[in-house]
């Protein structure tokens, strides 16, 4: 806040006359008042324009704050803004899903498996599945910590209210955006991505050791051999055989695993659990 002290410095510059009376310019020595008011507001209107062009990918971080209350949308702004309609369709939104990511080639867009609301942190990384296709990220880039794998990410969706992170690379066999994980509150239901059947729902122990479950959707409309699959939750609310709805149909709760060791909370510190999800061909040999 530099600029703030140096126009606190020149604004009492501006009204102190020799004799150290902060009544303006009327003895003479200094500028004239309307001058120096005008040089401030000059230099306050050129602070606030760069501080506005100083975003992009890579330049911002959310604040504790931000993460807390959900911003984890574009301009740090409340989940929609007024220029949505005020507070009864801000309301609206934030207990919605949006699109989140889709893989062209397969026909498959999914939506955001919460609603707005509960949404403190978006991170995209390199699956351990060599099965995992690359997903193309809907919103805006805050950060890209694996350029050498998805390269420059050039531009945003000014369309999309959500913001993203590619995270840095743990040197895996697939690319940048093969997997992504959804950050929110210890408990917040988790919904369906996609529309489809579910044609698996397995437990497992995540880390070797911790109780969790795995879900394969098959998605409506695409090609058999693509799957959404989905861990990192508890007290599942469907089974093999269901039909879901993108945004619609409960699967399960989102609980913490006990672990610190979660790459997202290195974007966004605060211990929060996650849910990871990826779009798998299952055509191809693990």
């Amino acid at each position: 806040m530099e600029w703030n002290r140096a126009i606190a410095g020149e604004l009492c510059k501006s009204v102190k006359t020799d004799s150290g009376d902060p009544v303006g310019n009327r003895h003479g020595g200094n500028k004239p008042l309307w001058l120096s008011v005008i040089f401030v507001l000059v230099a306050v209107l050129a602070a606030v324009l760069v501080a506005s062009l100083s975003g992009g990918c890579g330049s911002k971080r959310i604040s504790k704050n931000e993460r807390v209350e959900g911003k984890i949308v574009k301009d740090g702004s409340d989940l929609v803004g007024e220029s949505h309609g005020g507070a009864e369709a801000a309301d609206l939104e934030k207990n919605k899903t949006v699109p989140l990511a889709s893989n062209t080639p397969a026909g498959i867009q999914i939506e955001t498996p919460f609603h707005l609301k509960d949404i403190v942190a978006i991170g995209y990384h390199e699956s351990a599945n060599r099965q995992s296709r690359p997903m193309e990220p809907v919103g805006n880039c805050l950060k890209n910590d694996n350029a050498a794998s998805m390269g420059e990410v050039t531009g945003s969706n000014q369309e999309s209210r959500l913001n993203y992170y590619v995270m840095y690379s743990r040197y895996r066999s697939t690319t940048a955006t093969t997997a992504v994980d959804i950050g929110a509150p210890e408990g917040a239901r988790l919904l369906s991505p996609i529309s489809g059947i579910v044609v698996e729902l397995k437990q497992y122990n995540a880390y070797g050791s911790i109780p969790d479950f795995h879900l394969e959707i098959q998605p409506d409309g695409a090609d058999p051999r693509y799957r959404v699959a989905l861990i990192h939750f508890s007290d599942p609310m469907v089974a093999v055989g269901n039909r879901v709805v993108a945004g619609k149909t409960p699967l399960g709760i989102v609980h913490n695993l006990g672990t610190s060791q979660e790459q997202l909370n290195e974007y966004c510190p605060g211990e929060y659990p996650h849910v990871h999800m990826q779009i798998n061909d299952i055509s191809i040999p693990k």
